[in-house]
């Protein structure tokens, strides 16, 4: 077989376009997902900081009556918020966006930001509710301390019960669809990323 021969038969063979349509198939529900991503954390960060100055104000208007309890439950919350709106903001993926820009790093960047994603969803969130629910009861300790402890217990039952009701709700209705979303993206970025290393 002389090289024209070759040649033509080297060209007459398909193109694998398999990686090239996942590819694509991948933008549209890359960009649909970060979109809402940035949404979500855009108002978070606008409500967690709107909750930040509104514990400020109850800091600087109340500090004087009350103890160390009060002062530490406040401070508490503020941390909590705070490495809350760093962690949401981290595990966006702001890198460059465009699938038909594919490397090995671009896949294993976005891959790291999902984990972190994932991670923050499955751990961190209940570790917020705890942290948040342990600066909440030393709060309302401190706070209803001249109340009757009828008024006292009451209070401390009904956040318990509001907080582990958020934390129901959103593990059986929020949590699941969301890492669903993320795996996912997550199975589709390995395989692309595993074409481009064959």
């Amino acid at each position: 077989m002389n090289f024209e021969d070759l040649q033509k038969s080297w060209q007459d063979q398909p193109i694998n376009t398999s990686t090239d349509q996942l590819r694509s198939s991948l933008q549209s529900k890359w960009e649909k997902y970060q979109r809402k991503v940035l949404t979500r954390m855009v108002l978070s960060s606008i409500l967690l900081v709107v909750t930040l100055a509104g514990l400020g104000w109850v800091y600087l208007s109340f500090y004087q009556q009350f103890s160390w309890p009060f002062k530490v439950s406040i401070a508490a919350m503020y941390m909590i918020i705070l490495i809350t709106i760093y962690l949401y903001w981290r595990s966006y993926a702001f890198r460059k966006e465009n699938m038909e820009d594919s490397s090995t790093g671009f896949l294993s960047y976005q891959l790291e930001k999902l984990n972190l994603q994932r991670k923050i969803i499955t751990t961190y969130n209940k570790l917020y509710l705890i942290l948040l629910w342990f600066a909440l009861v030393m709060y309302i300790w401190e706070v209803t301390s001249a109340h009757p402890p009828v008024f006292r217990w009451t209070v401390l039952l009904i956040t318990t019960a509001y907080i582990a009701g958020v934390g129901l709700w959103y593990g059986l209705k929020k949590q699941k669809k969301r890492l669903l979303e993320i795996d996912e993206i997550i199975t589709d970025l390995k395989e692309i990323r595993q074409q481009l290393t064959d």
